[in-house]
């Protein structure tokens, strides 16, 4: 009989990298530690200007940008162009406190993959989920 190797178990043991585009600094702290302690590894930027940089420095496929729509210094489409460019396969999630038409005019959609804020940190991650099986 063979001896039964037990590991330590963790939560979703989640291996994906995801880029989180928040301008608010305590809404973008809290995202990345709630997604972290699933496992994921995060990149977290201000602005698309800082994301796209810190996706240019990363070593590794890309495999979620979670963005705001409304943000300073870039608009998010134009963010969402830059990551497609450097990481094809890269799924998409956004965000926003806003609804309607100002959400229509930054190019959401009702099939656009999105979370009204404010969310809870179960409702993230069970989003962050959906939208990555849904990749494979």
């Amino acid at each position: 009989m063979l001896p039964v190797i037990q590991t330590a178990m963790t939560p979703v043991a989640a291996r994906e990298t995801i880029l989180l585009v928040e301008d608010d600094d305590s809404i973008r702290t809290l995202m990345a530690t709630v997604l972290q302690d699933q496992g994921y590894q995060v990149l977290a930027a201000g602005d698309g200007i800082q994301a796209l940089q810190q996706l240019q420095l990363h070593k590794g496929p890309c495999h979620l940008l979670v963005t705001d729509v409304i943000m300073p210094r870039m608009k998010s489409t134009v963010l969402v162009e830059g990551v497609k460019v450097m990481q094809p396969g890269a799924r998409i999630l956004y965000m926003s406190g806003y609804a309607g038409e100002t959400l229509e005019a930054s190019g959401i959609h009702e099939d656009t993959p999105f979370l009204q804020k404010p969310f809870l940190p179960s409702t993230l991650i069970e989003k962050v989920q959906e939208i990555l099986k849904s990749n494979e």
